[in-house]
């Protein structure tokens, strides 16, 4: 035999914080009592399925909105797009002058080589 779980009794926020009881009435939520008289009465069992399909991007103005903010982007990304080729063209003319500063400094080095081998002959 088992017995029911121990039930504690609901606890209130009034009964907590000891704060005495709203003297304003309980506001009674029936449909077109909260002054959005305009507003369109909404089935109770009502799903997303029943929805349907909005046809926003059809819309004359959505779509016009949609196609500017397309054809800014693309406009960013061709603008990124010539921004990246001129950058991967200075790192290649980069890369170019780094390789001819390489075979100077190995010159130079092979120069100040012989010159300090001159030097201790001479010396």
């Amino acid at each position: 035999m088992s017995t029911p779980p121990h039930e504690q009794p609901i606890v209130t926020s009034q009964q907590i914080f000891q704060t005495p009881p709203s003297t304003q009435p309980q506001v009674q939520t029936t449909p077109g009592s909260s002054g959005f008289n305009d507003f369109p009465h909404v089935p109770v069992n009502f799903g997303l399925e029943d929805i349907g399909d909005f046809n926003f991007v059809n819309d004359e103005q959505g779509g016009e909105d949609i196609k500017e903010g397309r054809r800014s982007l693309e406009k960013r990304v061709k603008t990124v797009e010539a921004e990246n080729l001129s950058l991967l063209k200075r790192v290649d003319a980069d890369q170019a002058e780094m390789d001819i500063m390489k075979v100077r400094i190995a010159e130079l080095e092979e120069e100040k080589a012989r010159r300090d081998e001159q030097n201790e002959y001479f010396n």
